[in-house]
């Protein structure tokens, strides 16, 4: 499920926190390696393998899904179409994120919204139980400002509810999973959060270079 947080950290430049990621990640590798030894690796990869098989031939529940790929395969998609599908999202995903901490007035509490609601998109093995994260989102959008409105207020009324009643339908009817859908619409939320900001800030910058403090204000000729 971490597939983005290299992409976000590099994206905003957040060296440090990188830095310490990947040196606790290398110990903890390490770690494992001194105490189970090399054979645990071969297990390991083994085990993704065998996971990887198990999707492909359609033996995990499709329905319990709540990744692109899961929502592709439930509409009756091949496994390769729900694939390439899933890459193709998961590069797109990339990309946003990637703008988005990559933006000087985005604000940490959007960026980490937007990071919580694209991590599930980005891998196939999404399951029902990791929508936890939909959680995290909307307080972060919440702490963004989010929410004044009572547009805002419902759809953190289905960020934080929509996942339980859309996995027990998904059960009962064996619909498509709506829970990819909720995340799209709430990392575009948060795309679109950004550009109106970067575009104010834009806006103002330029307004102040036209008229500099300690400038005469420009008047209009009169006709």
């Amino acid at each position: 499920l971490g597939l983005l947080i290299p992409v976000a950290l590099v994206a905003g430049r957040e060296w440090r926190v990188l830095a310490s990621a990947s040196g606790w990640a290398t110990l903890l590798i390490l770690a494992s390696t001194v105490v189970f030894g090399f054979e645990y690796w071969k297990y390991f990869l083994a085990g993704l393998s065998n996971a990887a098989s198990h999707v492909e031939r359609g033996n995990m529940p499709i329905m319990a899904m709540s990744s692109i790929y899961g929502f592709v395969r439930a509409i009756d998609a091949s496994h390769a179409v729900a694939l390439g599908t899933q890459i193709a999202a998961s590069m797109a995903v990339a990309a946003i994120i990637a703008w988005i901490w990559s933006r000087k007035h985005a604000g940490n509490e959007l960026r980490c919204a937007a990071l919580c609601a694209a991590i599930p998109l980005a891998t196939p093995y999404a399951f029902y139980y990791e929508m936890v994260v939909t959680l995290a989102a909307g307080l972060f959008l919440l702490r963004d400002g989010f929410g004044r409105g009572l547009l805002a207020k419902l759809w953190l009324l289905v960020i934080w509810f929509g996942p339980v009643p859309a996995m027990y339908l998904q059960s009962i009817a064996s619909v498509a999973a709506v829970t990819p859908l909720i995340l799209l619409a709430t990392t575009a939320i948060c795309m679109v959060r950004v550009w109106r900001r970067e575009h104010d800030a834009l806006s103002g910058e330029a307004l102040l270079a036209s008229n500099p403090p300690g400038s005469p204000p420009r008047v209009s000729p009169r006709p």
